[in-house]
C-alpha cells in the first residue's frame, strides 16, 4: 500500500513540475504578445511579432484605443527603446499608421536582458508615454 502511494505522489510530482515548464515555455515564446496599458485614457496594446532576440529585426504592432474603444487614427507613434541601468544610445523607430487604430513599427535590440519600450502616442501635440517590460534573449 505504502508503495501505491509513493507512485502516485511521484506521478503527481513528475505532472506539476511537467506542467510548470511548459507554462514557462508557452511565456517564453512570445514575452512581448499583446501587452497592454491604459495611461490618459488611451489604451495601448505592444505586440511583438517576432521573438525579441539581439541583434535581430523586431517588429512590432501597436493598437491604440480612446477611452470609450474607439480607434485612434489621427496620432503620430514612436518608440523609445530604453535598457534601465545601461546607456544604449537612442533608439526611437518611429511607427507606420495602418488604419483603424493599428500602427507598425521596425528596430531592434542591441544587448539581452530586460528592456523598456515605452510607447509615445502624439494627439494635438501632447505626447501620451506608455511603458512596457520586455526580456530580451541573447
Amino acid at each position: 500500500m505504502m508503495m501505491y502511494y509513493a507512485h502516485v505522489w511521484r506521478g503527481m510530482l513528475v505532472l506539476w513540475m511537467l506542467l510548470g515548464l511548459l507554462a514557462g515555455c508557452s511565456a517564453a515564446t512570445h514575452p512581448a504578445s499583446g501587452l497592454t496599458q491604459t495611461v490618459d485614457g488611451l489604451t495601448v496594446t505592444l505586440t511583438a511579432t517576432t521573438q525579441p532576440i539581439v541583434a535581430m529585426p523586431q517588429s512590432w504592432q501597436i493598437m491604440v484605443t480612446d477611452a470609450v474603444g474607439q480607434p485612434v487614427d489621427m496620432a503620430e507613434v514612436y518608440l523609445d527603446l530604453v535598457m534601465p541601468g545601461m546607456a544604449m544610445g537612442q533608439q526611437k523607430p518611429w511607427a507606420t499608421p495602418q488604419g483603424k487604430g493599428l500602427y507598425t513599427a521596425e528596430g531592434a535590440y542591441t544587448m539581452d536582458g530586460p528592456w523598456q519600450v515605452i510607447v509615445h502616442v502624439e494627439i494635438d501635440r501632447v505626447d501620451h508615454a506608455v511603458p512596457f517590460r520586455i526580456d530580451v534573449r541573447p
